[in-house]
């Protein structure tokens, strides 16, 4: 019940803190998406679970690929199992041409984040951390909304090593 509260709590600041999120920088948003303690979980799949936040639904799941919704987006979640188990790192290069493009490290937990203006002028965001990657397409104004909701899912992922062997 403690860690429960101790997570809407934290989510609450996050989302609807002092600061509007559209109004934190990326940077701040990342360190604190990133610096996640707490662990609570809603979802269960073989060989890993995570933490789901409120406003999304899972609408599909084939064994490591889910999609997610909210009520304007579809997030593509893919969960690489394979190079968890076997430590493989991806290195990122930073991309000049991209809208932003960063990389992202804690503690021992490795990824970046990626965003692109598509024709349509909508962004196309691709997030990796913690072994697992999500895509989604949103409007401008929703991109710090997303990359937030897109690091509590991805930092909350807890691989099952017992399964996964």
């Amino acid at each position: 019940m403690k860690k429960k509260l101790v997570l809407i709590l934290f989510m609450s600041i996050l989302l609807c803190g002092c600061t509007p999120l559209q109004k934190m920088s990326l940077d701040d948003i990342i360190n604190n998406g990133t610096s996640r303690t707490i662990e609570v979980y809603n979802k269960y799949r073989k060989g890993y679970k995570y933490n789901l936040p409120k406003g999304l639904d899972v609408i599909d799941n084939t064994e490591y690929n889910e999609t997610l919704a909210s009520r304007d987006y579809k997030y593509y979640l893919y969960i690489d199992a394979v190079s968890y188990f076997n430590k493989v790192i991806e290195k990122y290069e930073i991309s000049k041409e991209a809208y932003i493009s960063k990389t992202i490290s804690y503690e021992d937990k490795y990824g970046y984040l990626e965003v692109n203006e598509t024709e349509d002028n909508k962004y196309f965001i691709e997030i990796m951390y913690n072994y697992a990657k999500i895509e989604v397409i949103v409007k401008k104004s929703d991109i710090s909304v997303t990359i937030a909701n897109s690091l509590s899912i991805l930092t909350s992922i807890k691989f099952n090593d017992n399964i996964l062997k």
